[in-house]
């Protein structure tokens, strides 16, 4: 998952910077599609098993199972907390399953920075507490 942790930094400071599953992908399968500017992910299933193996694959699908509940018990419950919550990954969810797993999961976690940075700028701190 080194893509995920490097996925800020651009390839024209770090040209050796380590590809994503996407372009591994591409680069086995269509390398002249990849040459020609076209781009085919492999799914969060394939992400998965490129990253991990089969035995990373079935966590990662029990985690997004697992996040996808979570998310959803908070907009059920109406817990007001995690209704925003809920509509950010409800937002992403077809990017999550469709799209690169580093790009999607960057995409995830800068939006929920962003939702944290403008609610603590425009209605202050405020503590975590169950609702």
């Amino acid at each position: 998952m080194a893509p995920l942790l490097t996925r800020l930094i651009p390839r024209s400071l770090w040209p050796s910077k380590p590809i994503t599953s996407n372009e591994f992908y591409m680069r086995a399968l269509h390398p002249t599609d990849l040459a020609a500017g076209y781009s085919l992910a492999p799914s969060l299933f394939g992400a998965g098993y490129l990253n991990f193996g089969m035995g990373g694959t079935a966590i990662l699908v029990a985690l997004t199972g697992w996040g996808a509940a979570f998310f959803d018990r908070g907009y059920v419950d109406g817990l007001r907390s995690r209704i925003p919550q809920f509509l950010i990954v409800s937002a992403w969810s077809y990017s999550f399953l469709r799209d690169d797993l580093a790009n999607s999961l960057m995409s995830i976690l800068l939006t929920f920075l962003v939702y944290r940075a403008l609610r603590n700028h425009f209605l202050g701190r405020i503590p975590n507490r169950a609702e």
